[in-house]
């Protein structure tokens, strides 16, 4: 029942027989403007409110994402107390390992930047 009544009232068709029906123009005419301004209105800050709260979430997880990425970049390229000594040569590598990753980085965000402001 709940299903009908539900295509019916988005049946474009019905709305317009029910608003081209007289008794509901007369109940229409009966509103004053005043009050349909205001209901316009309140629809608007809605519309706004709603805005609003979609681009502060946006932004939100935005920010998370930047800070996520920046902790993963501090324990790649920080290099943390070591408990181990190491030889020189896993040092030598490591460092060239890190020298990559941030060199792919650059280029990873040169390329998506260069594409955006191009598209």
């Amino acid at each position: 029942m709940m299903n009908l009544v539900a295509s019916i009232s988005c049946d474009k068709a019905v709305w317009d027989a029910i608003l081209n029906n007289r008794a509901v123009q007369d109940l229409g005419g009966s509103i004053s403007a005043e009050q349909r301004t205001q209901a316009s209105s309140e629809q608007a800050d809605i519309a706004s409110l709603i805005f609003k709260w979609i681009l502060e979430f946006t932004i939100s997880k935005i920010m998370d994402v930047v800070e996520k990425i920046g902790l993963m970049m501090a324990e790649l390229f920080i290099p943390g107390d070591k408990e181990k000594p190491t030889s020189e040569l896993t040092d030598l590598v490591e460092e060239k390992i890190r020298s990559s990753l941030l060199l792919s980085v650059v280029i990873l965000l040169i390329v998506v930047v260069t594409r955006n402001s191009g598209a």
